[in-house]
């Protein structure tokens, strides 16, 4: 099973990486609290030092550009208490959806 990577490993975000490690999912996980970092270390997540540290080691191929906008992003919605997190996958990016504001259907 490919690495996922997981920013955001806070009430709810790490509710969900407990779910994927207790599931065998090997989960790269980010967060800036240090606290909620070690609880999600502690439930079997390895941990990474930043936004970028989780995309160079999951090799995303991303441009300088999206990892700026990537770690905006996530340094808003820290701030802004939003979003419970973003979630990486080799297929997938959760974060493609939330790089620009969405318009109502």
């Amino acid at each position: 099973m490919e690495q996922v990577g997981f920013l955001g490993v806070g009430a709810m975000g790490g509710a969900i990486v407990a779910r994927l490690v207790q599931n065998g999912a090997p989960v790269l996980a980010y967060d800036p609290n240090a606290e909620v970092l070690e609880r999600a270390r502690s439930r079997g997540a390895a941990t990474a030092e930043s936004v970028l540290d989780v995309v160079n080691r999951l090799g995303l191929k991303l441009d300088a550009k999206t990892i700026d906008r990537l770690s905006r992003l996530y340094g808003n919605m820290v701030a802004n208490e939003t979003l419970p997190g973003i979630a990486f996958g080799p297929k997938s990016c959760s974060i493609k959806w939330k790089l620009e504001a969405q318009e109502p259907t």
